[in-house]
C-alpha cells in the first residue's frame, strides 16, 4: 500500500504504477495482479451536517424517484403535472451523489407527505438559485470558507445551479462548466420566492 504521505509526482516516478480511475480515492495498481486503494485526503476541517432548501428541478419529464436509501426502492415520483408550479423540499443529508428528503414537499398551494417522512433523491434533480437581485456580485471559491480563491463571479441573479456537495454552511454548485464554493446565505431553494 501506497503512504499517504506520496504525491501526485512521486507517485508519477513509479514505472510499474498505473491510474485505474477515481471512486472514493484515488485507485492505482503496482502490478496488474495488486490493486490498493489510497483514500482521498481528508479535509482540514470536518463538515457539519446542514439544512438546505432545494428545488425540485428535474429535466427528464417522466418523473423523478424519491428513493429509501441512496440507489434504493422507489418510495415515491414526482410528476410535473401534479407541481406545475414547482415544489422544494429541505435537504439535510447527502451521501456520493444522492440527497436525504427531510419533511415535507412544498407548493405554493399545499404541502405533501413523503412516505416515512424522508427520501433520497439524486443531485441532478434539485438545484437552487441566488440572491443577488439587486445585481450584487457573488463568488464562487475553491473551498468552502471566505479565504478560498475566487474561480467564478456572479454578477446578476441566477436559477437553476446544480448541488454537487455541501460542507457546513457551504455549498459546492456548479455555475457555467465551473464548480466552486458558495455561502449557502446566498441561495435561494424556494422557487416562488426570492428568498428575501
Amino acid at each position: 500500500m501506497l503512504p499517504l504521505s506520496m504525491n501526485l509526482s512521486t507517485i508519477k516516478n513509479f514505472a510499474t504504477l498505473s491510474v485505474i480511475g477515481l471512486f472514493s480515492g484515488l485507485l492505482v495498481s503496482l502490478s496488474h495482479q495488486h490493486m490498493n486503494t489510497v483514500p482521498a485526503p481528508s479535509s482540514s476541517s470536518a463538515c457539519d451536517s446542514t439544512r438546505l432548501m432545494v428545488s425540485w428541478d428535474d429535466p427528464d419529464r417522466s418523473g423523478t424517484n424519491i428513493r429509501s436509501t441512496p440507489g434504493g426502492t422507489v418510495v415515491g415520483v414526482l410528476y410535473q403535472k401534479s407541481f406545475p408550479d414547482g415544489c422544494c423540499f429541505e435537504v439535510v443529508e447527502h451521501q456520493n451523489g444522492w440527497f436525504r428528503i427531510h419533511g415535507k414537499i412544498l407548493t405554493p398551494e399545499k404541502d405533501y407527505s413523503i412516505k416515512g417522512g424522508k427520501g433520497w433523491v439524486h443531485k441532478s434533480v434539485i438545484s437552487v438559485g441566488t440572491t443577488n437581485y439587486g445585481n450584487e456580485t457573488l463568488y464562487l471559491r475553491n473551498k468552502n470558507n471566505e479565504n478560498g480563491i475566487v474561480v467564478a463571479v456572479i454578477q446578476s441573479a441566477v436559477t437553476g445551479l446544480r448541488i454537487l456537495d455541501i460542507c457546513g454552511t457551504w455549498v459546492n454548485v456548479s455555475y457555467q462548466k465551473t464548480s466552486g464554493w458558495i455561502s449557502q446565505d446566498h441561495l435561494c431553494g424556494i422557487p416562488w420566492t426570492t428568498c428575501n
